[in-house]
């Protein structure tokens, strides 16, 4: 069985107000298109919305300004959390990943054309 966390004292310090009108603006500028960047959506309410990401502050971070490293489990979550499409958390997660992303070459472990 998986260890929980005990994270009581440090959930006693998220406003349940601001999560949810973090969590609600967050829900309308993806409908939007509003969002350009997933940056946007762990800058929205920095202390609450790691834990309702079910992760610590510095995975978020990590994660979130640097799309290329978000797991499908955490654009699920995005996706339960904001009420939005999975496909649309995709599009913006993939849009921004491409902007840094180095195309792999890997001409030289394939076989020589022999023409």
């Amino acid at each position: 069985m998986a260890k929980k966390r005990n994270t009581s004292k440090s959930e006693k310090r998220v406003n349940p107000h601001a999560l949810q009108n973090a969590l609600r603006n967050l829900k309308s500028r993806f409908a939007t298109d509003d969002i350009k960047s997933m940056k946007e959506v762990s800058g929205a309410y920095a202390t609450g919305m790691p834990f309702a990401l079910d992760m610590s502050y510095d995975t978020m971070i990590k994660r979130f300004h640097n799309p290329e490293q978000l797991t499908l489990n955490d654009i699920l979550i995005t996706s339960d959390i904001t009420e939005t499409e999975v496909e649309i958390i995709i599009k913006v997660a993939i849009a921004e990943a491409r902007k840094s992303h180095i195309k792999r070459d890997i001409s030289h472990l394939l076989p020589k054309n022999e023409d």
